[in-house]
């Protein structure tokens, strides 16, 4: 069965949900970017400390269009939190 096969207001219908679904599919796959205090609010740290971690090449970071900010991939941040726990010793004291 092809497009063609189908009348007019059903091909058109099935165009719409799969024009629908694409774009919902396009956008779950669209990364989260953190502004430096949001990443720093999740990673419960300071803003400096996110700053060193970017600079210091440990937390990667793409630049705004004006150069002047950067913005942190959610996933890259939450990946990295979870290495430092297991890293983290089972009893710290």
């Amino acid at each position: 069965m092809s497009w063609d096969d189908l009348d007019s207001t059903t091909s058109q219908q099935l165009r719409t949900a799969l024009t629908v679904v694409t774009t919902r599919l396009a956008v779950q796959a669209a990364p989260v970017l953190l502004t430096v205090a949001e990443t720093a609010s999740v990673m419960r740290v300071s803003k400096q400390t996110v700053y060193r971690l970017v600079h210091g090449g440990h937390l990667p970071a793409v630049r705004t269009a004006s150069g002047k900010s950067f913005r942190i991939a959610e996933a890259v941040v939450l990946e990295y939190v979870r290495e430092l726990f297991k890293q983290a010793p089972v009893n710290p004291r």
